[in-house]
């Protein structure tokens, strides 16, 4: 089993948050424990990928931006 990196765990958590996702949902589909939810939740929030609202988490535009990019580096890199 690979141990997940960084990026590709914040990736996860911007692609799973397509649409508001509470705590819970995230960490249960993610599979991470909550004080890395916190960690990873505070960065991206700070960072303006993902914004929270009264349902949840969301993926912000430049999050999705993110993505994209993240992509296109994958494929390039493989």
């Amino acid at each position: 089993m690979i141990k997940r990196g960084r990026f590709e765990i914040m990736t996860q958590i911007l692609a799973f948050c397509t649409q508001a996702k509470p705590k819970a949902r995230i960490i249960y589909n993610i599979n991470l424990s909550y004080e890395q939810l916190k960690t990873y939740l505070a960065l991206l929030t700070s960072q303006n990928l993902l914004a929270h609202n009264p349902n949840g988490y969301v993926t912000t535009e430049k999050g999705h931006r993110f993505l994209d990019a993240f992509a296109k580096l994958n494929y390039m890199l493989k």
